[in-house]
C-alpha cells in the first residue's frame, strides 16, 4: 500500500510539473508576443504590390506606405512584385514571416473573383491577416453619344425591347466591371450583350468611337472622356455619388433599389501576425486614411477611403464573396483561359 501511495504522489507530481511547464511555457509566449508589439515596427517594413508601377493599385500603396510609415516611425519600403494577376504577390505574403514586417494590398480579384472563377490562387484567405480595408474603387456605366437613353431607367427600357441586343463594353471577362453589369442585370431584369476588351483604354477607346453602345470603367479612367463630351455618364455604380461627378446619380438612386458595386482593396499580412501588431497597423491605415490629403489623392484616383476594423473590413469582404458567388452562380459565368 504504500508503495502504491508513493507512486501516486510521484504520478501527481510529475502531472503537476507539467502543467507547470505548460503554463511558464504559455506565459512565456504572451510575453514575448507582448514585448513584439511594444518594439514594433523596429526596423523598415516591406509592402508588396502585385500591379505595375503607376497604376491605381501602385499609386493606393505608395501614398498610404508614406503615410503609415511616418506614423509608426520607420520606413515602409514598396517593392512591385508583379505577375498572375497579382496573386503572386498575395502568396508572397502568405509565405513571409507572421511578425508585420511583410505587408500588401490584396484587390477583389486576388482576394474573392479568382477564387471563384479561376484560376484559384495558391493561397487561401485563411492564410492572411487581415488588417483593413484600404480603399474601395468606384465605377461609373456610360453610354456612347447619339444614344436616346441617358438613364438607368432609359437604358432598361431599351433593353427590355430588344433583349440581348445592347452591347456592353467591359476591361475584360470576370473583371469587377463586368460583374457589376451582370449583378445590374439580375436586379434590373434585363439582358445586354457583352463585349470584353483587353484593359480600360481600349474598352473606352471602342465606346467613344460609337463601336458599342454602354460601357463600364473606373470613373477616373472614364473622366477626360466624360468630360470631352466623347462619353455620356448614365450612373456611378457605389452606393454613394462620387466626388468627381457629384451631379452622377447612383444605380440606386435611379431606380435599382439595393444595388451596390465597388472593388474593395485590402491591407494584409500573415496568417498567425500578432493581433496587437495587426491593430497597431489597422490604427496607422486609418488614420492615414482620414488625412484630407489622402482623401483628396483618393478622390483623384477615383477611390473612396473606408476606415474599418480588422473584423468590418472582413465582414465586409464576405459580404463580397457571398454576392459575386450567386452573380456568378446565377448568370453561368465562366473565363476561358
Amino acid at each position: 500500500m504504500i508503495k502504491l501511495a508513493v507512486k501516486a504522489l510521484m504520478l501527481q507530481l510529475r502531472i503537476r510539473s507539467g502543467v507547470i511547464v505548460l503554463s511558464l511555457f504559455f506565459i512565456g509566449m504572451i510575453s514575448a508576443q507582448s514585448s513584439m508589439a511594444q518594439d514594433y515596427p523596429n526596423k523598415p517594413i516591406r509592402w508588396l504590390i502585385g500591379f505595375p508601377a503607376g497604376g491605381a493599385t501602385d499609386v493606393l500603396g505608395r501614398v498610404l506606405a508614406s503615410e503609415m510609415g511616418t506614423r509608426l516611425g520607420q520606413p515602409i519600403v514598396v517593392e512591385n512584385k508583379v505577375g498572375a494577376s497579382g496573386t503572386i504577390a498575395v502568396d508572397a505574403i502568405t509565405k513571409s514571416a507572421p511578425d508585420g514586417y511583410t505587408l500588401g494590398t490584396s484587390g477583389a480579384g486576388t482576394s474573392t473573383i479568382q477564387f471563384l472563377l479561376g484560376p484559384k490562387p495558391p493561397y487561401a484567405m485563411d492564410d492572411l491577416e487581415i488588417i483593413g480595408n484600404a480603399g474601395v474603387l468606384e465605377f461609373i456605366i456610360l453610354a456612347r453619344k447619339g444614344l436616346t437613353y441617358r438613364t438607368i431607367a432609359e437604358l432598361s427600357q431599351a433593353a427590355k425591347a430588344s433583349p440581348g441586343k445592347i452591347t456592353y463594353a467591359t476591361a475584360g471577362s470576370g473583371t469587377p466591371g463586368h460583374l457589376s453589369i451582370e449583378y445590374l442585370m439580375s436586379m434590373a431584369g434585363i439582358q445586354l450583350l457583352h463585349v470584353p476588351y483587353k484593359g480600360d483604354t481600349p474598352a473606352l477607346t471602342d465606346l467613344s468611337g460609337g463601336h458599342v453602345e454602354i460601357g463600364i470603367l473606373p470613373i477616373a479612367a472614364a473622366l477626360s472622356a466624360i468630360k470631352s463630351g466623347l462619353v455620356v455618364p448614365i450612373a456611378v455604380t457605389s452606393s454613394m455619388r462620387s466626388k468627381l461627378l457629384p451631379q452622377v446619380p447612383t444605380v440606386a438612386e435611379s431606380g435599382v433599389l439595393g444595388y451596390e458595386a465597388s472593388s474593395l482593396t485590402l491591407l494584409v499580412a500573415s496568417r498567425g501576425t500578432p493581433k496587437t501588431v495587426v491593430d497597431k497597423l489597422n490604427a496607422a491605415l486609418n488614420e492615414a486614411l482620414r488625412k484630407p490629403s489622402v482623401i483628396d489623392r483618393y478622390t483623384a484616383l477615383g477611390l473612396r477611403a473606408v476606415p474599418e476594423t480588422p473584423q468590418q473590413a472582413a465582414d465586409y469582404l464576405r459580404r463580397e464573396n457571398e454576392k459575386w458567388s450567386k452573380v456568378i452562380s446565377d448568370g453561368k459565368i465562366t473565363v476561358t483561359p
